[in-house]
This record gives C-alpha cells, sequence and structure tokens, in this order.
C-alpha cells in the first residue's frame, strides 16, 4: 500500500492506468492487519485517479469510504480530504451547488485545524464553483487568498493551479494582457513542478487568448479601415 501511494503520487511521471492498476493490486492484497487508514489514503489516491480517467462513479464510491474511515478513525483532515474529493467529483458534473457546499465543509474544518496548505488549496476549487456559477469577482477574490495561503506555505505546485485558475477567471472577463500574463506564468511553474496535466490546460487557454487577441486586432484594423 506505501508503494502503491508513492507511485499515485507521482502520477505526472507514470500513466494514469498504470498507477491506477498498482492501486488496484494493492488494495485487493490480502491483509493480516488492521491498516484502516493506510487504506483510506489509498483510496482517496484512488480516487482522484479515477476522477482523472472520467469513471466518476467508481471515484465517488472511493472517496465515500475514505469519509467513512477517516469519521471514524476521527481524522479530521482526512474526512476534510475526502469532502473536497466528493467536490470535485460534484465539479466535474457541473453540480455547482452540491460541490460548493462540500467544499465549505471542507474549507471550515481546514480553518478551525490551522491547515493553510489544505485551505488553500479548497479555495481553488471553491473558486472553480463560483466561476461556474456566474460569480467571476467572487471567484477572483477566493483565487487571490488561494495564492496568497500557497505563496505562505510553499505549496509549489498549486501556486501554479492558482495562477492558470486567474488567468482563466482573467479570460471571461476579456482582460486579455492581464490573462496572458497570469498563464505564462502558470505555465513555467507547471513545467518547474513537471505537472503535464496543468501544462496542457494552461497551454490551451494561452491558445485562446492569442485567437481573441487576433480577432480584436482583426476588428481594429477592419474599423480603422472602414473610417479611412
Amino acid at each position: 500500500l506505501r508503494a502503491a501511494l508513492v507511485l499515485a503520487r507521482s502520477a505526472s511521471a507514470y500513466p494514469y492506468a498504470f498507477c491506477l492498476g498498482v492501486l488496484d493490486v494493492a488494495l485487493a492484497a490480502p491483509r493480516e492487519v488492521e491498516v484502516g487508514l493506510l487504506v483510506a489514503r489509498a483510496l482517496e489516491a484512488r480516487g482522484n485517479l479515477r476522477r482523472f480517467v472520467g469513471r466518476l462513479r467508481e471515484s465517488v464510491e472511493d472517496f465515500e469510504r475514505v469519509l467513512a474511515l477517516a469519521t471514524a478513525a476521527g481524522d479530521r483532515a482526512l474526512v476534510a480530504s475526502a469532502l473536497s474529493g466528493l467536490g470535485n467529483a460534484a465539479t466535474v458534473r457541473a453540480r455547482w451547488h452540491e460541490a460548493r457546499e462540500l467544499f465549505e465543509r471542507a474549507l471550515a474544518i481546514h480553518a478551525e485545524t490551522g491547515d493553510l496548505r489544505a485551505e488553500g488549496r479548497v479555495l481553488a476549487m471553491l473558486a472553480a464553483t463560483r466561476f461556474n456559477e456566474d460569480s467571476p469577482v467572487e471567484a477572483r477574490a477566493l483565487l487571490l487568498r488561494a495564492l496568497d495561503n500557497t505563496r505562505a506555505t510553499g505549496d509549489r505546485g498549486f501556486e501554479g493551479i492558482s495562477i492558470t485558475s486567474l488567468g482563466i477567471v482573467t479570460v471571461a472577463v476579456g482582460a486579455l494582457a492581464e490573462a496572458r500574463t497570469y498563464l505564462t506564468e502558470g505555465l513555467g511553474i507547471h513545467r518547474e513542478v513537471g505537472a503535464r496535466h496543468w501544462e496542457g490546460v494552461t497551454l490551451a487557454y494561452l491558445a485562446l487568448v492569442e485567437q481573441e487577441a487576433g480577432r480584436s486586432e482583426e476588428r481594429r484594423v477592419g474599423k480603422e479601415c472602414r473610417l479611412t
């Protein structure tokens, strides 16, 4: 189980299917001693990977088991992590209200326990729900708080995610130059930490910025031509 967790945490270096296979084998192996929280951590890792590959029903099942094990053990941090996992699954299914409630419950636990690193991560997740509920101003405020937390705790990987997310929100409000700045900075961090998934997401939005900038230039030139 411990070896499987190490591999799962290096998912950016291995194919998701390989990591899932290792976790499946580890979780199915017979155990002579009770390792409930270790099993919960492995289920948490598998739940995330299952979400990445679109196996949402199974991802939810894993996180519901994590929530039950963590609650029984009184592990508040793991309870919050399970709530975040369920919130992310709800986000993928565009269930924004459900996701927001789950993230807010997780955020309350992190605030209570003083876990700034986890709080920063959940703030970024919560921002995504507000953005998709047509509240870009609130989403931006949440992302700026998330960015402060990630920088204060040295959470470089999630700093990149927060910056890319700020770029996405800024694209949506039409501030293309500012969005390009955020996305370029986020891209550099993703490449630095080897976050290939987020590198791809950021490149896609940078391409959108260039496309929109080109359209704006075409409209400007066309207007000038009409004026002359």
